[in-house]
């Protein structure tokens, strides 16, 4: 994508998926390699919609994708009916363990149920691959990972200043494997019921990470995670 001014994605129809919808594998990248450089704003909507793997995506920066405004539908009431995760990018394809997404900003992104800027929805709710991206301002209204939401595996990137009201994970929720990455000052709310669990990341195994100033209802760092070399 060439460089210049941001891209905008605006509409007032909330029963749509997505201005980038993928129903092939793709390469999405910018142009000069500076995510700053070509900017995918979502205005009300969400970004992009992978529904295959072994997509690549990289060096993009990607501001204010927001699918809380999406309907909800069942599986037989037509595609998609998996709106709610993913403010600015959902990751649709079962067990997609194969799609890079790096050098990549996202930033004051929304979603309803999981992954303020990136959701998967799988068999096992696992995605993909995550190099070097800043996560930052990112939130969850009524459910868990407060920037991203099922990943595979998670490599020098930086969690900051996300959050979830009513679930787990302040900013991550079934983060796979999370090396040499920072998650601070983010926050897991709830106001009643059984949420609130892991400031930081609810479920996921954390090596040679940076953990701090996370807060959450109930266990602040992380709850259902695994420690190895982590200053906290």
């Amino acid at each position: 994508m060439a460089s210049g001014s941001p891209y905008n994605f605006a509409s007032e129809d909330k029963d749509i998926v997505a201005h980038l919808y993928a129903r092939v594998k793709i390469i999405l990248r910018g142009e000069t390699g500076n995510p700053a450089d070509v900017v995918l704003v979502g205005k009300e909507n969400r970004i992009l919609y992978l529904t295959y793997n072994d997509n690549s995506i990289r060096d993009l920066t990607f501001e204010n994708g927001d699918c809380t405004g999406y309907p909800k539908r069942g599986a037989g009431e037509g595609e998609p009916y998996d709106q709610l995760r993913g403010g600015a990018i959902c990751l649709k394809s079962d067990n997609d363990s194969t799609t890079v997404i790096s050098n990549c900003v996202f930033k004051s992104c929304k979603a309803k149920q999981g992954g303020g800027a990136c959701g998967t929805y799988s068999a096992n709710n696992t995605g993909g691959k995550y190099f070097d991206c800043l996560f930052d301002g990112n939130a969850v209204s009524g459910g868990g990972g407060g920037a991203l939401y099922g990943a595979k595996s998670i490599t020098g990137c930086k969690f900051e200043n996300n959050s979830c009201q009513g679930g787990n994970g302040g900013a991550l929720y079934n983060a796979g494997l999370v090396e040499s990455s920072t998650v601070v000052s983010n926050a897991a709310y709830q106001t009643g019921g059984a949420g609130g669990f892991g400031g930081g990341v609810c479920r996921g195994t954390l090596t040679g990470c940076l953990v701090a100033s996370n807060y959450a209802y109930r266990c602040g760092a992380a709850a259902d995670s695994s420690f190895f070399s982590c200053t906290n």
